[in-house]
């Protein structure tokens, strides 16, 4: 299926909110119109801090010692501009963004919005690739350790 009817890699910014079914925002992405790239998919993973004791007459204890630190992924696609002219590519709008953000380059953590919940998190990692290069269409996914919520 080509998604592209006039030319590869070229998409057409249509700003309506209403289309939106949540808020996804972070700390200095700015969006399609600056990173030239499109936010397919997130995934949060958490995990309390716990131990489970099991002792001689068959009770179990459990420890609870607050939460581990979690994961935290953006994935998605990044397009070479957001029109026929324009000479901007994603994929390399996305490499700025975490060479910027990235932990060894920032002491503070990036601010992570999904719908209503809030995150603290560092941005550890990433992956780049592009499988076609006829598309024009890049992929792209940035991978953060969250911090426990504040209680």
């Amino acid at each position: 299926m080509n998604i592209f009817s006039v030319s590869p890699g070229v998409a057409y910014v249509i700003r309506d909110p209403r289309t939106l079914p949540m808020v996804l925002a972070f700390s200095r992405w700015g969006g399609f119109v600056v990173r030239r790239s499109l936010v397919q998919a997130i995934s949060v993973r958490t995990l309390g801090n716990f131990q489970f004791s099991h002792s001689l007459r068959g009770f179990i204890y459990v420890n609870v010692f607050g939460e581990r630190m979690g994961d935290l992924s953006i994935s998605g696609l990044s397009l070479r501009g957001r029109c026929r002219y324009d000479n901007t590519d994603g994929i390399s709008q996305v490499i700025d963004y975490y060479n910027k953000e990235r932990i060894s380059n920032r002491a503070t953590p990036v601010g992570i919005r999904v719908g209503r919940a809030g995150f603290r998190a560092f941005l550890i990692g990433a992956n780049f690739a592009i499988h076609n290069p006829g598309d024009r269409v890049g992929q792209f996914q940035l991978q953060f350790k969250l911090l426990p919520p504040v209680r």
